[in-house]
């Protein structure tokens, strides 16, 4: 497996949340719905910006890993043998995945799933945490919307190339 693709992949996050935050596209919605002002996020991004950045690149990065095992099905029979001891296989194993390790391994099989974990997840933690906290349908639509799209990208992403 290739997992320095997964270094990659988790900027997806950050880099469509620059696009999908900037207040020309959802940012003056999102500020909106959040009640946040330009002032807040400029006096934020006086201080603590970077260590926001690094944090958000951290959690994307573990996000891949859930990625890897919604998506990537042949991950399942790795665990079955115990991981990447390929050296110690049965032939039937091996037989296996020569028949079988590529099957779904592809950009719109790994988008598909992501798509779908990325939004039930999404739509019930973020529907939850807002609905609690008293906010819009807007500000919860907002962010699912992001966190389907991320997931449609990582996912594909993590399928094809992992």
């Amino acid at each position: 497996m290739n997992y320095p693709i997964l270094f990659g992949v988790a900027l997806v996050p950050l880099l469509l949340g620059m696009i999908w935050y900037n207040p020309k596209v959802l940012g003056k919605a999102w500020m909106d719905a959040c009640g946040i002002t330009e002032e807040k996020i400029d006096n934020a991004g006086k201080g603590g910006m970077w260590k926001t950045l690094i944090f958000v690149y951290i959690f994307s990065l573990m996000a891949c890993f859930v990625y890897m095992q919604l998506c990537i099905h042949q991950l399942g029979a790795y665990g079955m043998i115990g991981g990447g001891m390929a050296d110690k296989t049965l032939p039937s194993f091996q037989a296996f995945m020569n028949d079988y390790g590529q099957v779904f391994r592809t950009f719109k099989h790994g988008a598909l799933h992501g798509g779908i974990a990325s939004f039930i997840m999404s739509l019930f933690m973020m529907g939850i945490t807002a609905l609690l906290e008293m906010r819009s349908w807007k500000y919860i639509l907002i962010h699912v919307v992001y966190f389907t799209i991320c997931g449609i990208i990582m996912g594909g992403l993590i399928c094809q190339f992992l």
